[in-house]
């Protein structure tokens, strides 16, 4: 077989009867030409040392896999485009003396249980904390020159981010293997130290692998030297290292920049690859691919054969029924597991279509439709349950957005069961698990998951490594955020979806798009190069259709979709006033009803305790004024009232003789520890 798709495309001419192996060969001969000219041009200008400053290491390449599918083709090449450009953005960057790299000056280490961290004040630029709790040790830190010494080149330069871990590439003639450190875990390990050796020997001597764990005010440690600061609280920086060369030194300054730090890169390129191959030959084994059919004709896919069907979407009507006599009632929890109109619609379209597309503005509440969605199809299949749908996938872009999905399931599943007026025994099936190591979590097989609707919720990459060691196939696949992760990512997941599994999508393409290095191409069909929701939404010819705009807010004179549209817009908005949702509605095609009207008891007594709760601190005193001018907004004050909203100022103050000293800047909101009481359950109107 391998054998034969060789053969297929040796015989694809690109034009004037030249074949793909010719003509690669003959472009192959032409850059070796140009390249080896550059480099002997360089060396009679003796110029080797300055303009060539990495080693040119040999690359041995087997065979370069083009693809069969055009589409994942052309997935395959963006993929690894955008990590070039990326890397030459930095190196440029690196080249001129990173000028834009903030500046530290290390103070010293702090212990914190058995971890040590490094402080540091920030002299210069400016550091965000991390979101995640994962530490990726994703910036290098080197001595900053002082003076800067003239043709000297920043260590930064030597350090090859593409250098370091095995990847195994398995193409239709051979493997190969790959080093990639932006795939790199750090602190190395004894089986990972070795590959640190392939940098250079002044990265190993000057570069420090770093992560930024926290940024924080001066004042609350003993590290802080009053003779440079002047007693003035500064930014501080705190630090994780991992380091081969010399120690860190005291006084000393240092700038940070970041590194190539992609984990799904390699597996990115593997999936387009394998799935490519499934595809080739899927004549040949009657096996569908799942992701090739949804890129290449995405009304087909929404359409094509899934459970459920219209006989679960007539079973749920009756459980809807059930839930809205007993709300009616007054009946506890009730009233928490309806779903508003557009919603309702888009949980129907979960039981009868393959492919269903949730879509609206924040506060619509797409994740609440997606919970409860899931758990109304669980209901409705009752025991079938563990035969139609015994595996459903959970992702999102963020761990946030994995925690905010799997704590509204099991919110939901605390009403469900304190709902004694209906039988919730289908409650027991459900196995909910949060996949943090896709290398070592339990398998389906494993006792506690055998027999059960296993949840397994995690990012992409932990996801497809689970399912790839597990061998199995997905009967429902939800994504939210899905506007912000690339086509290409969200494809480590939806490779693994069953011949007939669901895909459900939630998002908005209006809102953060993935980041790549530069603007690609709009192809006339597809949008493939963007986020796996801009495929879909974007699409201009043949695709899917959005539900027409309200004409009314009531739904009976909304336009009954087709069987094959699969987005659903949710118009029910729990976050914005009336006024607001009417701006919103400029970008989006439906009218919003505004299910948040303003609390006049809950905002009058925010500024009554906002008036009186002046502090001392100078940081503090700056945010209390302006949460108090942000409570004086949300009251609606009459047309021709001002307010004057500033950020946070931290003032400057005097030196000991007299002198001013210069303003240190605004204060971030994020440097404010604001913590809440958190009810175990709360009314999702109310959140």
């Amino acid at each position: 077989m391998l054998a034969a798709k060789k053969d297929r495309r040796a015989s694809v001419p690109i034009g004037n009867g030249v074949d793909w192996e010719s003509g690669l060969k003959e472009r192959n001969k032409c850059m070796r030409a140009v390249v080896q000219n550059m480099r002997q041009r360089i060396k009679d200008a003796d110029l080797t040392e300055k303009v060539l400053l990495n080693e040119a290491k040999p690359l041995e390449v087997g065979m370069i896999d083009l693809c069969e599918s055009e589409k994942l083709r052309k997935l395959l090449f963006m993929s690894q485009f955008d990590v070039l450009l990326r890397l030459d953005a930095l190196w440029q960057d690196r080249l001129d003396g990173c000028p834009n790299a903030p500046v530290l000056r290390y103070l010293g280490a702090e212990k914190k249980g058995s971890t040590w961290y490094q402080i540091f004040d920030i002299i210069s630029g400016t550091l965000e904390p991390r979101v995640e709790d994962r530490a990726f040790y994703d910036w290098i830190l080197v001595p900053e020159m002082d003076p800067p010494r003239q043709n000297a080149i920043p260590p930064e330069v030597y350090f090859d981010d593409l250098s370091g871990e095995h990847v195994v590439l398995i193409s239709s003639s051979c493997a190969e293997s790959v080093r990639i450190v932006c795939g790199l875990v750090f602190p190395l390990n004894r089986y990972t130290k070795d590959r640190w050796d392939d940098q250079h020997s002044i990265v190993r001597d000057a570069v420090t692998i770093a992560n930024i764990t926290d940024v924080r005010m001066s004042g609350d440690n003993n590290l802080e030297d009053k003779s440079v600061n002047h007693g003035r609280p500064r930014s501080q920086a705190v630090l994780q290292t991992y380091f081969t060369g010399k120690q860190l030194q005291k006084g000393v300054l240092y700038r940070i920049s970041p590194r190539l730090v992609d984990f799904n890169f390699a597996r990115v390129l593997l999936n387009l690859v394998t799935m490519d191959f499934q595809y080739t030959f899927s004549g040949e084994s009657g096996e569908s691919v799942p992701f090739h059919d949804l890129i290449e004709n995405p009304p087909e896919f929404a359409s094509s054969d899934s459970y459920c069907g219209e006989r679960g979407k007539r079973i749920e009507k009756e459980v809807l029924k059930g839930l809205r006599d007993l709300a009616k009632l007054d009946v506890p929890h009730a009233k928490e597991l309806i779903l508003e109109s557009s919603q309702q619609k888009a949980a129907e379209k979960l039981m009868v279509n393959r492919l269903t597309v949730i879509w609206g503005p924040p506060g619509t509440g797409k994740t609440y439709t997606l919970a409860l969605s899931t758990l109304r199809m669980i209901e409705v299949l009752g025991t079938a349950a563990l035969k139609e749908c015994p595996i459903i996938l959970v992702t999102a872009m963020t761990h946030a957005a994995i925690e905010a999905i799997l704590n509204k399931i099991r919110s939901l599943m605390e009403h469900y069961g304190a709902l004694k007026e209906r039988d919730s025994s289908w409650l027991k099936m459900i196995s909910l698990q949060r996949v943090w190591t896709g290398g070592t979590h339990p398998l389906p097989s494993s006792p506690s998951s055998k027999g059960k609707v296993n949840i397994y919720a995690g990012t992409t990459f932990q996801l497809y490594k689970f399912c790839e060691r597990a061998h199995v196939k997905a009967n429902l696949i939800i994504i939210d955020e899905a506007g912000q992760l690339a086509l290409g990512t969200a494809a480590l997941v939806i490779r693994w979806l069953h011949e007939k599994g669901k895909l459900v999508l939630a998002g908005d393409h209006h809102q953060l798009a993935p980041i790549f290095a530069t603007t690609y191409p709009v192809l006339p069909d597809v949008p493939l190069f963007g986020s796996v929701l801009d495929m879909l939404m974007g699409r201009k010819q043949e695709g899917l259709t959005v539900a027409e705009s309200y004409q009314s807010l009531e739904a009976s004179q909304e336009r009954s979709l087709d069987p094959g549209e699969a987005i659903v817009q949710l118009s029910e908005n729990f976050r914005l006033t009336k006024d607001l949702g009417e701006f919103v509605e400029t970008i989006y095609t439906k009218k919003f009803r505004a299910m948040n009207t303003p609390k006049h008891d809950i905002i009058e007594s925010l500024q009554l305790w906002l008036g009186l709760s002046w502090s001392e601190d100078r940081i503090m005193e700056a945010a209390r004024v302006f949460l108090l001018d942000l409570a004086n907004a949300s009251a609606m004050p009459k047309k021709g009232t001002k307010l004057s909203l500033k950020p946070p100022q931290m003032k400057g103050d005097h030196d000991s003789e007299g002198g001013k000293v210069e303003p240190l800047g605004q204060a971030s909101l994020a440097l404010l520890r604001v913590s809440a009481p958190r009810a175990s359950i709360i009314p999702y109107e109310a959140h």
